[in-house]
């Protein structure tokens, strides 16, 4: 699929929905389980608030494109996204909050809704987020850095024999943390030991959004 379609939108004044599609490893388990697995999921997520927001590179996948819907429009249409008009979007700095997930034709997919209620987002998980386009704007605080390397840190290490000490160490750093970040990393360091305990997509910290390659 080629990106030829340009950006001839206006950000701001436009209602929009932005879909992108990946492959995910970790799927959720299927029918009552998987609808319990994804009520939990959803509301782990809406606790978040709104923090999630466009990475500058929208979708990273070189299988699928980003599609712009303009709801206003008479003529409904989309539009595939192209890397400049994504960081248009970035740059707008506008956050969004995820509402709810769903499994659609055996793919996880998100749901969002900016703070101004003018955009919905939607996007397919894959294990972290990757190539869905967004992230958690809480992992650029200064004084949560620290831990969220640790904590990709310890993801990349599930296999490894590492990966007790370095748990250790994450749950250090999130301990010793101080402020109002302090409730955050607390938070976040309780979703890590359950990622590692049951490595489903659903269970991976939500501050690693988007964060993981």
């Amino acid at each position: 699929m080629k990106n030829k379609i340009l950006f001839k939108l206006s950000i701001l004044p436009i209602s929009v929905i932005i879909l992108g599609s990946i492959s995910y490893c970790g799927g959720l388990n299927s029918s009552a389980n998987e609808s319990k697995s994804h009520n939990s999921w959803s509301l782990k997520l809406k606790k978040e608030g709104y923090v999630f927001k466009v990475a500058n590179n929208g979708n990273n996948s070189k299988e699928y494109s980003d599609i712009l819907h303009d709801n206003n429009s008479k003529n409904s249409k989309n539009y595939y996204i192209n890397g400049k008009a994504a960081k248009k979007l970035a740059k707008s700095r506008i956050k969004f909050k995820i509402y709810n997930t769903k499994t659609i034709k055996g793919t996880a997919k998100g749901f969002m809704v900016s703070k101004n209620g003018k955009y919905n987002y939607s996007f397919n998980f894959s294990d972290g987020g990757i190539g869905s386009g967004i992230f958690n704007s809480n992992s650029s605080i200064k004084n949560l850095k620290p831990l969220v390397k640790k904590e990709i840190d310890v993801v990349s290490s599930i296999k490894s024999n590492s990966l007790k000490s370095k748990f250790k160490q994450a749950k250090r750093i999130a301990y010793k943390t101080k402020g109002k970040d302090r409730k955050i990393a607390i938070r976040s360091i309780k979703q890590l030991e359950k990622y590692i305990h049951n490595t489903q997509v659903y269970n991976l910290p939500s501050i690693l959004i988007g964060l993981l390659k």
